[in-house]
């Protein structure tokens, strides 16, 4: 009886999934497509374009899953503050103070511990440190009623430059010079060990994956996660039932920041292994867009993360097999974000018109009379 109970929910529950995916691959191709038109206006070859991103996805496979593992927690990160309808768009600069962070313990605190539980801690204080940097734009936000995504992307500025700060001054490592100016390397035994030999992806990606299946039951089967959900569907629902809805925003904002602190511990262990001057390279606007097309599903977002880690690792193949800037990954990334807001944003006014065109006419009504 309980599995026949299960197949009939499964049954239930799979056209509606089936036309999700639809909807996004949908969106996906009239981004592709615009991107097409727009290389075309710019004078590039669009077909030269695209072959050469689909030739990145098979002939460099662990360079594609290297630049997923941070996209997934860019991307969780997005998930649980859009859960909520809180529009934190500063995960770069929530990145940076996480590998800032990991890169003290790192240098100073780590290399006196055995190995797990340095990277163990190096991890856990990069994402603390993301989680405190989230901080400011929250209290802003409850307190004086800021627009946390005016305060996000004013940090991410902030952070950037207390980074280059750190970099020239306090934290310069010995022998850096110009361009590669940073921090002194961290230990190897903090680093994390590639999937293959001489590959850029490391175990890292595991992490990731498993954040990502954390977040899922932590979204769904919860009660923080009930409450971001409650939060984010119905503020004036959530503050009737006694749930605290300053307490919620500040948690929530704290949470999706510590996933992008984390990104920045995960480049520091597993890519970078010092701290340079410059180097999110928009992880964090990328991750919007990958949560977008996931529609902020924190398992789904696994497979959109390694879809835009091929996207972001073909730009490098963009400049060395065409003469295209590898800048149009990230004119990609912007397209679809606007192609799936423009459909979310009138699938909202299509619901809402009935009301608003109401409300209208008793306004006229009373107007006239």
């Amino acid at each position: 009886m309980r599995k026949t109970t299960a197949a009939r929910r499964l049954t239930d529950l799979l056209p509606g999934a089936l036309q999700g995916i639809a909807r996004q691959l949908f969106s996906l191709i009239l981004a592709f497509l615009i991107v097409a038109v727009v290389l075309w206006v710019s004078g590039y070859n669009a077909g030269s374009v695209f072959a050469t991103l689909l030739r990145s996805f098979v002939d460099d496979f662990h360079g594609m899953l290297r630049w997923a593992t941070p996209l997934i927690l860019t991307g969780l990160a997005t998930a649980v503050a859009f859960r909520a309808r809180i529009w934190n768009i500063g995960m770069d600069g929530q990145l940076y103070i996480g590998a800032l962070t990991g890169t003290v313990v790192g240098l100073y605190v780590a290399p006196h511990l055995p190995g797990a539980v340095g990277i163990a801690l190096v991890l856990l204080v990069s994402a603390l440190g993301g989680a405190l940097w989230a901080l400011p734009a929250a209290i802003l936000r409850v307190r004086w009623g800021v627009p946390e995504i005016i305060t996000t992307i004013l940090l991410i500025q902030v952070a950037a430059l207390l980074v280059s700060w750190l970099v020239l001054g306090p934290l310069k490592g010995r022998g850096a010079l110009g361009a590669s100016l940073s921090s002194d390397q961290i230990p190897r035994n903090l680093w994390l060990h590639p999937l293959a030999w001489h590959k850029p992806a490391t175990i890292g990606l595991y992490v990731s994956m498993v954040v990502a299946v954390f977040v899922g039951w932590y979204l769904m089967r919860s009660r923080h996660g009930f409450e971001i959900r409650t939060f984010g569907d119905n503020r004036q629902f959530s503050a009737y039932a006694g749930m605290s809805n300053r307490w919620i925003f500040v948690r929530t904002m704290m949470t999706s920041g510590a996933l992008a602190g984390l990104a920045g511990g995960l480049e520091l262990l597993g890519s970078m292994h010092r701290l340079p001057n410059d180097f999110a390279g928009n992880l964090g606007f990328q991750g919007v867009a990958v949560s977008l097309v996931a529609q902020n599903n924190p398992f789904a977002i696994i497979i959109s993360g390694v879809f835009f880690g091929g996207l972001k690792n073909g730009g490098t193949s963009l400049q060395l097999y065409t003469d295209t800037p590898r800048d149009v990954v990230d004119v990609i990334s912007a397209i679809v974000i606007l192609v799936i807001t423009a459909r979310v944003g009138y699938q909202l006014f299509q619901r809402r018109a009935p009301h608003l065109l109401a409300r209208f006419g008793r306004r006229r009504a009373r107007s006239d009379a």
